[in-house]
């Protein structure tokens, strides 16, 4: 008589309680382990938390689904007991045959391949939908840092046979927002129009179209910020501290809207001896 105790899929996990309300713990006598395709036995065996001998319990059940689905191989873990036989029921989780870039300008495809790879996600791996969903959320924090936050990326996951999969990341990448104001709340000291002299980025002017120094970037906009606060320090103004800065979008992400706001402190002077 077959007898199904827990099964697990994805992340859901289904305890049956009443199969050990009606039926008493048995000793385990034989583990067979069904689904394999890729992965060795002895893996699995290696994971099992039980062995030939021990005394099957709804715990040790909880636990043969937690550490098997744990490893990652795995997209689903069924276990069940045949008579006095375990049996390890499992679905392994796809390897990824291929790993493809398409509408990339901005970086290069190589860049994007090694960084996914440093992720968990490459050639040759196990698919993981989650790792790939977070890949997917850092190369758009890419994108945004370069002001292009109009960017669109859709992976493409293909299915093919021998349980494998081909991805393919397609991206829109749009264009780079434009500055449209750069204010300051909390200066008294220096104007407004002082402090942005002190920067690269500007809201644009009729050299803009050569110099890009209207497009948005992230890594431009805080070495502005570090030039600001080496000008204040330069001057006197030790105590200088740029508490926030507030980037804002228009609704067409289009235009990017900069407010920092700084505590300029008191200035300090040198007095000669």
């Amino acid at each position: 008589m077959k007898c199904k105790l827990k099964t697990l899929s994805l992340s859901l996990i289904c305890t049956l309680s009443g199969a050990y309300a009606d039926n008493s713990d048995f000793v385990i006598q034989k583990i067979r382990v069904d689904g394999l395709q890729r992965i060795e036995m002895g893996t699995v065996f290696s994971y099992l938390p039980v062995k030939v001998g021990d005394t099957l319990t709804a715990n040790k059940t909880d636990d043969i689904i937690h550490r098997l689905y744990g490893t990652g191989f795995f997209q689903d873990v069924r276990v069940e007991e045949q008579g006095s036989t375990l049996i390890v029921d499992v679905v392994e989780r796809p390897v990824i045959s291929k790993l493809s870039f398409t509408g990339t300008e901005e970086f290069d495809k190589d860049q994007l391949l090694k960084s996914l790879k440093n992720n968990g996600l490459a050639t040759g791996l196990i698919f993981d939908q989650s790792i790939l969903d977070n890949a997917i959320l850092s190369i758009k924090t890419e994108y945004y840092n370069r002001g292009l936050y109009s960017v669109i990326i859709t992976p493409v996951v293909t299915q093919l046979e021998r349980n494998r999969v081909n991805i393919e990341i397609q991206i829109s990448e749009g264009s780079i927002a434009k500055i449209a104001t750069i204010d300051f709340i909390g200066n008294k000291i220096y104007s407004t129009n002082q402090l942005r002299k002190e920067m690269y980025l500007t809201t644009g002017n009729w050299m803009s179209w050569w110099y890009k120094d209207n497009q948005y970037s992230s890594d431009k906009l805080a070495g502005d910020f570090e030039k600001i606060r080496a000008f204040y320090l330069n001057n006197g103004y030790i105590d200088f501290r740029l508490n926030s800065a507030q980037i804002q979008l228009s609704p067409d992400k289009q235009s990017v809207f900069i407010t920092g706001n700084i505590i300029e402190g008191e200035q300090y002077r040198f007095k000669s001896i």
